[in-house]
């Protein structure tokens, strides 16, 4: 899934660790199209609950 979604990390390539992704949420309708994405490159950031119940009552 990683490479399908293009989420590997170059930063560990050729390391032990190889194949680290990048950190991602994902929502998906029932289709299992992708409806709202946070991709980061930092592990620390994450995304607000709030900006996520947005992107799941726009599903509805």
């Amino acid at each position: 899934m990683i490479d399908t979604y293009g989420l590997r990390d170059p930063a560990y390539a050729g390391q032990k660790v190889e194949g680290i992704p990048h950190p991602t949420v994902y929502v998906l309708d029932k289709r299992g199209r992708v409806t709202w994405a946070l991709v980061e490159s930092d592990y620390k950031k994450r995304p607000a609950n709030d900006d996520i119940r947005a992107a799941l009552d726009a599903l509805k």
